[in-house]
């Protein structure tokens, strides 16, 4: 791994470096080809950031695509927004260096991105998607579960529902990706009427084993998203808007297993 880090340029700012190693095998089945980490050492999915950090990513079983801007060609494909994130690939391509610049804003809204990679017989094949996400708050004992919160901003002029932190606008319910289970979840309402709130009696649709919990008068409403949640678990919010109940039109979706397959 030194060896690896040695081949890249020093910057002129010392940034914190994180390590991770993907791994490719053409001899396991379909979904199961790629593996963060090794076969004696797995590592998650995902990566937390919480300052500017260099990521350096080891390939092992492949090399990477190499970047040519007059085809377009990259060693990276970005699942989100691109910006704030340069990158430096090992003369080799067995390794590539990747300045994150930005932080997440939010632990629910992480960057996603997919390594490109070639292999003897076919090119250009991409991994799973590796998170770079903002850590979750700590947890105040070992048994008790890591956790986040985000606001839930309720339109009543227009129905519309918007997931939205301190940093802005997330999404409009679209997905919800997250990566570290279990996981407290805390949606906090926000209305220009005061009379919105969570519906008392089922303030949320999803599966029965997310107990919910609400509190401050119905406006704050906490799921704990288990460590086996299947990745396309969905689930909707239900509203008391005066003497309407209003469920949130788009399901938002869990990813708790972000993975290859």
């Amino acid at each position: 791994m030194l060896a690896e880090v040695q081949q890249f340029t020093a910057t002129s700012i010392d940034l914190p470096t994180q390590n991770l190693t993907l791994t490719y095998n053409s001899g396991n089945p379909p979904g199961s080809q790629f593996t963060f980490g090794t076969f004696e050492t797995p590592q998650p999915p995902y990566i937390l950031i919480d300052e500017e950090t260099t990521v350096i990513v080891s390939l092992q079983g492949a090399t990477f695509v190499a970047d040519n801007p007059i085809t377009g060609a990259s060693p990276i494909s970005w699942l989100s927004p691109s910006y704030g994130f340069t990158h430096t690939l090992s003369d080799d391509l067995k390794s590539i260096s990747i300045d994150v610049t930005k932080a997440p804003a939010h632990y629910f809204a992480p960057w996603l991105l997919s390594f490109n990679v070639n292999v003897a017989g076919a090119n250009g094949i991409t991994s799973p998607a590796l998170s770079l996400v903002l850590s979750p708050d700590q947890p105040e004992s070992e048994d008790s579960p890591a956790a986040a919160s985000i606001d839930l901003h309720y339109a009543i002029d227009t129905g519309i529902f918007t997931l939205a932190a301190a940093a802005g606008s997330l999404a409009h319910l679209s997905i919800l990706t997250n990566s570290i289970t279990p996981l407290n979840a805390t949606f906090k309402l926000h209305s220009a009427d005061p009379t919105v709130t969570f519906d008392p009696n089922t303030p949320v649709l999803g599966p029965k084993s997310w107990l919910p919990h609400l509190t401050n008068s119905n406006k704050n409403l906490t799921i704990l998203i288990p460590d086996n949640s299947d990745k396309f678990t969905s689930f909707r919010f239900v509203l008391d808007v005066g003497s309407v109940t209003v469920t949130s039109p788009d399901p938002i979706i869990v990813n708790a297993t972000i993975g290859d397959g």
